[in-house]
C-alpha cells in the first residue's frame, strides 16, 4: 500500500487508485495534508464511501438532471410531462446556475429556489402559483431520491420543504348558462370573419381544450356523420412546438356538433383558401385555424382576448375558452345523456371526472327541483 510523501515541511502527498462504486471503472486519487496522520484519515474516510458504495465525485446538478430525464423519462412520458421537466431544468439553472453541484444543493439553498419560485420564478420575474411550484417541487424530490438511491447524496434537499406561490385570483366564471350561451353566440356571429371567430364558435359546439381544437386538419371534420375527429394536440412551447399526443388517451374520440358547425365552418375555409392564393397564408399542415403570422395555429392568448371583448360586446361575465368545456358538460347533463356518452364526449379517462366539470348552473337547479317536486307531490 502506498505511504504518503512529504513533498515539502508541512505539506504531505498520496497518490492511489480505487474502483469507482458508480462507474465501476479505476481512477486515481490524490491526496495532499499537513501531516502524514492527516493524510492517511483523510484516505480511510475516502475509502470507507467508496466501500459503502457513495459517490466521491462532485456530480454536476444539471448534469444529473439530465441523465435522469434521458433515463427515467423521455420515450416513456408525454411531451406535455416531458416538456414540464424541461422547464424546472430551466429554473434550476437560472437559480443554482450551471456549475452548481448535486451535493452541495442543501435543504436551505433548496428552500431558497422555491422561495425564489413563488415571488419572481416566472418568464418575466413574476411570481409562479402554488400549483406551478407544486409541481416543480415533485419533479426536483422524484431527482433528488433517485440520487440517494444510487449513493450521490445522503439525504434529499427536497424533503419536508415548504410550498411558495400566489394563489390565483378567479375573476372569471367557470361556465355560462342556456340563456347566456345564446347572446354569446349570436354576438359572436355578428363579429367580423376572423380565424379567431371561427376557433372560438369551433369550442363552443364542441366544449373541447384549446390544445385539441388548435391541433384540427380539415380531414378531421366529417359532415357526413356530424363528427368533429379528435386525434392529436398542439403543444404551444416556444422552443419545442408541435403536433403532439392529446392530454390523456381518451383523449382521442369523435366528437359530435350540430351541422350548422359544419355549415359556418365552409364559410371560413372559403376565405382561408383565398387568402392563400394572394399568399397571405400558408398552411403546409392543412391546419383549419393556421396563424396568418406563421405556419402554427393562433395563441391560447389570442382567443381568450377576443372571447373577453365578446363577453364585453354580448354584456356577458367574463369567461375563457375552458368555461365551453363546462358549458357542454352541463349541457349534456340537462339533456339526461347517457353518462359514458358524457365521459366519451368530453375526452375523460372516467366518469366522476366528467361529473367534477358539471356546475351547480341556474338551468341545473331548476331542471332538478321541477323533477323532484312532481314526484314528492303526491307525498308532501
Amino acid at each position: 500500500m502506498a505511504e504518503p510523501k512529504m513533498i515539502e515541511k508541512g505539506k504531505w502527498r498520496l497518490r492511489f487508485k480505487y474502483k469507482d462504486p458508480i462507474t465501476n471503472m479505476w481512477e486515481s486519487k490524490m491526496i495532499t495534508g499537513p501531516t502524514k496522520k492527516a493524510v492517511n484519515e483523510e484516505r480511510i474516510e475516502f475509502l470507507s464511501k467508496v466501500s459503502r458504495g457513495e459517490s466521491v465525485k462532485q456530480t454536476n446538478l444539471l448534469d444529473f438532471f439530465d441523465e435522469y430525464v434521458d433515463t427515467f423519462k423521455r420515450g416513456k412520458v408525454s411531451n406535455r410531462t416531458l416538456r414540464r421537466y424541461l422547464l424546472t431544468r430551466k429554473n434550476l439553472e437560472k437559480f443554482f446556475g450551471s456549475e452548481q453541484t448535486l451535493l452541495g444543493v442543501t435543504k436551505l439553498s433548496y428552500q431558497k429556489f422555491l422561495n425564489w419560485l413563488g415571488s419572481e420564478g416566472g418568464k418575466k420575474g413574476d411570481p409562479l402559483s402554488t400549483t406551478t411550484v407544486k409541481n416543480r417541487h415533485e419533479i426536483c424530490k422524484a431527482v433528488f431520491l433517485e440520487a440517494v438511491d444510487m449513493k450521490y447524496i445522503p439525504s434529499n434537499p427536497a424533503r419536508n420543504a415548504k410550498l411558495t406561490g400566489i394563489e390565483p385570483v378567479h375573476n372569471k366564471e367557470i361556465t355560462i348558462g342556456f340563456e347566456d350561451t345564446k347572446k354569446f353566440r349570436n354576438t359572436l356571429l355578428a363579429r367580423p370573419d376572423t380565424i379567431s371567430k371561427y376557433f372560438v364558435l369551433t369550442q363552443l359546439y364542441t366544449g373541447c381544450r384549446y390544445q385539441e381544437v388548435a391541433a384540427l386538419f380539415w380531414d378531421d371534420l366529417d359532415e357526413s356523420h356530424g363528427i368533429v375527429h379528435i386525434q392529436r394536440a398542439y403543444q404551444n412551447d416556444e422552443e419545442d412546438r408541435g403536433l403532439g399526443d392529446t392530454k390523456t388517451p381518451s383523449g382521442i374520440r369523435d366528437v359530435d356538433v350540430p351541422y350548422s358547425l359544419f355549415m359556418e365552418l365552409k364559410k371560413f375555409k372559403k376565405i382561408q383558401n383565398e387568402r392563400i392564393i394572394l399568399g397571405k397564408v400558408k398552411n403546409p399542415r392543412n391546419l383549419v385555424f393556421v396563424n396568418e403570422q406563421n405556419t402554427w395555429p393562433i395563441t391560447n392568448d389570442a382567443v381568450n382576448d377576443y372571447i373577453k371583448e365578446t363577453c364585453k360586446l354580448a354584456g356577458l361575465p367574463r369567461i375563457t375558452s375552458h368555461a365551453f368545456r363546462h358549458a357542454r358538460a352541463d349541457a349534456m347533463i340537462l339533456a339526461e345523456a347517457d353518462p359514458i356518452y358524457i365521459k366519451n364526449q368530453l375526452g375523460h379517462k372516467n366518469i366522476s371526472q366528467s361529473y367534477e366539470y358539471a356546475s351547480a348552473t341556474k338551468d341545473n337547479r331548476n331542471k332538478n327541483k321541477k323533477k323532484v317536486f312532481d314526484y314528492l307531490k303526491d307525498i308532501l
